[in-house]
């Protein structure tokens, strides 16, 4: 099966951190063909060897760079131009790609163009179950907001080709807990409400704010951590 995975927001610290590390695990598990393509989208002048040389020095896994490489087109997209989009679709149509994923590595103020432009051109249909259009947190920053994103978004796709994700729900510990809670015995009597006096939640990072000096400026630290990953 040829799938098509295009990233818009490519040059950003989440495709340097988490999209390229889980793409490589994808490819190393066998869960996406070396006839896949991935569509690195961003503003900036690149050419696909800056964008991973790069990418090296914010990555410390094992990365197999030459398969990812290979399997890699960057394209220099300008949101606001609907042509831009228009060509992207004629680029994924033209290699003859059957299933179309979309990850939005962006700031949420940019869904609303995004969408516009990616159901404009065509490239995910309404209803079309081999397309889907993956939004990463924060949805907004206030209720007001996100429900504003979700209406715009409900205009342009169905809600199942709709996927919002957090990515510390990959985490594997995480996905984990409710089989670490239920199914060992160890803990299945000491985690309740009878047992447990207080809970403490620590969240260590190894890395700093680095380059995300102007996401922290606007989004902050609360937002940023509490009120998606911690909780």
């Amino acid at each position: 099966m040829k799938n098509a995975l295009i990233i818009f927001g490519s040059t950003g610290d989440l495709m340097y951190k988490k999209l390229i590390p889980a793409i490589n695990q994808l490819i190393r598990k066998n869960h996406l063909s070396t006839s896949s393509k991935v569509y690195a989208v961003g503003r900036r002048e690149y050419t696909v060897n800056q964008l991973f040389e790069e990418a090296r020095d914010h990555i410390e896994d094992e990365i197999d760079w030459d398969t990812l490489k290979r399997m890699t087109e960057y394209v220099r997209m300008d949101i606001d131009t609907q042509a831009h989009f228009d060509a992207l679709r004629n680029k994924v149509h033209e290699e003859g790609f059957e299933h179309i994923s979309i990850y939005l590595a962006v700031p949420p103020k940019l869904f609303p163009s995004i969408a516009k432009g990616v159901s404009k051109a065509g490239l995910i249909e309404k209803g079309d179950s081999n397309a889907r259009i993956v939004f990463e947190k924060p949805f907004g920053h206030d209720l007001k907001s996100a429900q504003a994103i979700n209406q715009s978004l409900s205009n342009y796709f169905d809600e199942t080709q709709i996927y919002r994700i957090d990515h510390y729900l990959g985490k594997e510990m995480i996905q984990n807990i409710l089989v670490v809670r239920f199914a060992n015995q160890l803990f299945q009597n000491a985690w309740s409400s009878k047992t447990i006096k207080k809970i403490t939640i620590l969240a260590k990072e190894k890395g700093g704010v680095k380059s995300r000096g102007a996401y922290y400026d606007g989004t902050g630290a609360l937002k940023d951590m509490l009120q998606s990953h911690l909780l």
